[in-house]
């Protein structure tokens, strides 16, 4: 899976214990392996717009 920020403040990734993985801005990307378990956070009033892709 592709995760990309298009607009927007910062935003975590974090894998399912809560450990913090990576850090993404505005126009940056990531790519994440197949059966990776996390979740994405962000400040609370933080307007954001993610796209998320899924290759298979």
């Amino acid at each position: 899976m592709v995760a990309q920020v298009v607009t927007g403040r910062q935003v975590i990734m974090h894998n399912a214990e809560g450990k913090e993985l990576s850090r993404l801005k505005a126009g940056e990307y990531l790519y994440i392996e197949p059966g990776t378990a996390f979740y994405f956070s962000a400040a609370k009033d933080a307007g954001i717009n993610m796209v998320l892709f899924e290759i298979k």
